[in-house]
């Protein structure tokens, strides 16, 4: 089961009335959530794990699992449990017309819910203040053991995609079925909207429950992943890193380095005093996030529509720089949804990974609202969707 709470008021704030490309958002009206959720899911089981109580041996099981490309497992586990998901759902303004549609917004991993917030910096890179500016309601959660997530569960064997996916899945179904009366009014379209590895889940789900959203926005991502070894280097133990991780089981890692994090996160046009800010506040990710199966699949029984925007300078989704990315990222279609029946793309140029961090980040935001503008209408012509009171 699945118990929403509401709990106060945040900010409030009216949006210009500006095309977004021409504007920064103000701060929308947002309040935090939390969720409690039942779930269970198959995860894998490694054959041969390190030791949850080494560092240094989680850190080379890491290595070695990505030099290889593989890792030895001995098939699945059901792992059931109750989780806490904390979120942050934002309301249009007053003076903006609400569309009517959530858009479910997931983080990519040594992040959290806080960078579709633009971590704080400036509303300029809020994608609440974006997309609540085109009359969207926003939900952005903390994947388990993310954020403000007071569990930190098994990094090893627990916080997997597979789980991410069941969990997410019950949300999404009691939003649909109007049991979250917070989000009563946005629950009859959900676009569901990721970054990074936020994005491969949003692939997963696509596959595991094709039902569940209405369209994919997936930025930060292609079917063609080839990370930087650096990334990889830069992570440890973070509880060996920071003070603030010390309680934290060692299997979750964080990075190392500020010039780690920029190499791989940031490139072309970005203002370089928001790296500081990201480095000190960044995340963790789980060793078992990195290596569960399932999350870059070929969604077959899935024939909504998709759009994936990712910047033109990408390490990790178009290493291939500008000249190769936009041919990426329009071959993911045939190799992720072949089925989707509206595919669109948009390459954010002179723009590194974290592209909603970069300057273009309000153009990627009026090309993604003007592709889901079209896709609104696609649905509401086939009956989709109710009008708003």
């Amino acid at each position: 089961m699945l118990y929403p709470t509401i709990l106060t008021l945040a900010v409030a704030g009216l949006a210009a009335a500006r095309p977004l490309a021409d504007h920064v958002p103000t701060g929308p009206t947002c309040f935090p959530i939390t969720f409690y959720v039942d779930a269970s899911a198959q995860n894998v089981v490694i054959t041969n794990p390190p030791s949850e109580h080494n560092a240094t041996a989680i850190y080379d099981f890491m290595l070695s699992t990505v030099s290889t490309g593989s890792q030895a497992i001995s098939g699945t586990k059901t792992v059931s449990g109750g989780f806490v998901i904390e979120g942050t759902y934002c309301i249009p303004p007053p003076t903006v017309k609400d569309v009517g549609a959530l858009q479910f917004l997931v983080h990519g991993v040594t992040y959290n819910k806080t960078v579709w917030a633009g971590l704080g910096i400036s509303e300029r890179y809020s994608w609440h203040g974006y997309a609540t500016s085109a009359g969207y309601h926003t939900l952005a959660i903390d994947s388990l053991g993310h954020g403000q997530d007071p569990q930190h569960p098994d990094p090893l064997n627990v916080v997997q995609g597979p789980l991410h996916v069941e969990i997410m899945h019950q949300i999404i179904s009691r939003i649909r079925g109007g049991l979250v009366e917070e989000l009563f009014h946005a629950r009859k379209t959900i676009i569901y909207v990721g970054h990074s590895y936020g994005s491969g889940l949003g692939n997963l789900l696509s596959v595991k429950h094709p039902e569940d959203i209405d369209a994919y926005v997936l930025t930060g991502f292609s079917a063609t992943l080839t990370p930087p070894s650096s990334f990889f280097s830069d992570l440890f133990s973070a509880a060996d890193v920071l003070d603030r991780f010390e309680n934290y089981p060692l299997g979750y890692l964080t990075g190392r380095t500020i010039d780690g994090r920029k190499a791989v996160f940031y490139a072309g046009s970005y203002d370089h005093s928001i790296v500081p800010r990201d480095f000190a506040g960044r995340d963790i990710v789980s060793v078992e996030e990195f290596f569960s199966p399932g999350l870059f699949t070929v969604a077959s029984n899935y024939t909504g529509p998709v759009f994936v925007a990712t910047g033109d300078l990408d390490k990790f989704y178009c290493a291939g720089g500008p000249l190769q990315c936009q041919k990426i990222l329009d071959s993911t279609k045939a190799q992720n949804f072949p089925l989707s029946t509206n595919y669109g793309t948009y390459m954010a140029p002179n723009t590194g990974h974290c592209l909603s961090l970069h300057y273009s980040v309000a153009e990627t935001a009026a090309a993604i609202n003007a592709w889901l503008t079209n896709v609104l209408e696609s649905l509401s012509r086939a009956g989709h969707r109710s009008p708003q009171s």
